[in-house]
């Protein structure tokens, strides 16, 4: 049984890690393989060493001088995990038993780059809003079905990992270039990371008999318009950083543009405050995709119907 490095970024949570820490120190104990619990304090304020040491001295602990954001919080946490397999895992994150077998089985097969558990949210959760201005995008039909062809059982390809609860390996994780001030506050973007592996011939799973449970509630300092404007301007970025095919980044710009234009549509004006926010880095944009390299497949291979550029073809 391989193991496993598991890295939290925390703030001040100590009552999240009350309620759901003992449910994954009882998993790591009931596989016996070594496992690791890695949680670094991004809270600036050093408030969680003391606390770990008195009531969790199994956890290893890395403290942030200062407050670096969700990503480099991971990417610490990873660097300095002793296990060549690192789950990133959120403090909000409640773990079923078992749920850590299947991710272990998932990553054998070294053309999986991350394999995410299922996060099940309590009846009655309110959905992530999704933003007005950018379509919703999904895997391609058929390289879905190529792919799922070749997958154990429990296992399904998945367009974008589930950043909350995810199975990575350490090297190329932490020499990825999904982080950086251009996905700042949080400084990384999963959907940079799995795009990033579709197009060089990778893959990202889901395995469904690895559960988690989300109970809603937040894990770190941003407000909910904040995380909004930061969730759509990193995904916006990381879906330019990708479009390679010419003439589908002129339809997504063509139509990004004509619902900018319209001010009767919901939202309006926070949809414009990420694009604001997003523009600013084109500098940054321009440099990542000159540095993306490797590439197999084009964005047009892997979205469905070329759903980044044309809202009306997504269900």
């Amino acid at each position: 049984m391989e193991p496993v490095s598991i890295v939290i970024p925390a703030w001040e949570d100590q009552g999240l890690f009350e309620r759901n820490l003992p449910a994954l120190l009882a998993e790591v104990e009931r596989r016996d393989a070594r496992d690791e619990v890695v949680v670094v304090d991004d809270s600036g304020k050093d408030l969680l060493r003391t606390w770990f040491a008195s009531r969790y001295p199994s956890v290893r602990g890395v403290v942030h001088r200062t407050s670096r954001g969700q990503g480099i919080a991971l990417l610490s946490g990873a660097r300095a995990a002793k296990h060549d397999l690192v789950l990133c895992l959120d403090a909000r994150m409640r773990v079923q038993e078992g749920f850590l077998d299947p991710l272990t089985l998932a990553m054998r097969d070294e053309r999986t780059l991350a394999a995410s558990a299922r996060v099940v949210q309590p009846d009655g959760a309110v959905p992530s809003r999704i933003s007005a201005l950018l379509p919703p995008i999904e895997l391609d039909a058929d390289l879905a079905a190529e792919v799922a062809a070749d997958l154990g059982a429990g296992l399904r390809p998945i367009l974008c990992v589930e950043g909350r609860a995810c199975l990575v390996r350490k090297a190329p994780f932490s020499d990825g270039d999904w982080f950086g001030s251009m996905y700042a506050p949080r400084h990384w973007e999963p959907l940079d990371m799995s795009l990033g592996a579709w197009r060089r011939g990778l893959r990202i799973v889901e395995a469904g008999e690895s559960v988690v449970e989300h109970p809603g509630g937040r894990s770190d300092p941003l407000v909910p318009d904040e995380e909004l404007s930061a969730a759509s301007k990193n995904r916006a970025l990381a879906l330019w950083k990708h479009l390679d095919e010419p003439d589908l980044a002129a339809r997504h710009v063509a139509e990004l543009w004509e619902r900018v234009l319209d001010p009767s549509a919901d939202g309006w004006l926070g949809e414009l405050r990420w694009l604001r926010l997003a523009l600013d880095h084109l500098s940054d944009l321009a440099e990542a995709r000159g540095r993306f390299t490797g590439a197999q497949r084009g964005v047009g291979k892997i979205l469905r119907t070329c759903t980044a550029c044309t809202r009306g073809s997504s269900a």
